[in-house]
C-alpha cells in the first residue's frame, strides 16, 4: 500500500526496496514462501500497471561462486515472477589460475524477459572504490574526483557544488 500511494500520489517512477526480507511482516500464521511469492507478484503487477521500475533486492543463500537464479534465498517464485533478475558480486578466481583480474565487481543479467539478452560469463566488470562507494564500469582513474563524503562518511554535501547522485 505504501508503494502504491508513492506511485500514484507522489508520481515516484522508480521504486527500490531493499530488501524482501525486512518488507514483509513476520506473520507465524502464514507460510514465509507464500508471503515473499505473494509480495513478489503484487510488485510485478504494481509495476506494469502503473508503468514503473520497481528493483527488489533479494539477497543470495550464503555461499562462495557463481550465483543462479535458484541461489535467491526463499521461494522459487521470486526470480519467476521477475522481468529482469539482475546478481552483483565480487568474481572468485580458481586458486591455481594465473589470470589477472583487472575489475572487482561484476553485474550479470540473469534473467530478461524485455530483450532476452544475458550477459556474458563474467558479466559486466565494474570497479568498486572504497573510500566513496562509488561502482563503476571504468577503471579506478574513473574515481579521481573527490566528494566530501569521501573523507566524513557523515557529511553528504558535494564538494564543488556537484550533485553526488
Amino acid at each position: 500500500k505504501v508503494i502504491e500511494v508513492a506511485i500514484v500520489q507522489k508520481n515516484c517512477r522508480f521504486v527500490m526496496v531493499d530488501n524482501l526480507m525486512t518488507a514483509l511482516d513476520p506473520d507465524l500464521d502464514n507460510d514465509l514462501y507464500r508471503q515473499q511469492s505473494k509480495f513478489v507478484g503484487e510488485l510485478a503487477k504494481m509495476a506494469k500497471k502503473y508503468n514503473v521500475f520497481i528493483l527488489l533486492v533479494a539477497h543470495p543463500r550464503k555461499q562462495y561462486g557463481n550465483i543462479s537464479n535458484d541461489d535467491i534465498s526463499g521461494s522459487s517464485n521470486i526470480t519467476d515472477r521477475a522481468d529482469i533478475v539482475l546478481s552483483y558480486s565480487k568474481p572468485t578466481k580458481d586458486k591455481n589460475e594465473e589470470k589477472v583480474i583487472d575489475f572487482d565487481r561484476s553485474l550479470n543479467v540473469m534473467k530478461n524477459r524485455l530483450t532476452g539478452k544475458l550477459t556474458q560469463e563474467e558479466g559486466i566488470k565494474l570497479v568498486f572504490e572504497p573510500g566513496s562507494k562509488r561502482i563503476a564500469e571504468h577503471t579506478k582513474d574513473f574515481f579521481s574526483r573527490t566528494y566530501n563524503w569521501t573523507n566524513d562518511p557523515y557529511g553528504f554535501e558535494p564538494s564543488d557544488g556537484d550533485v553526488p547522485f
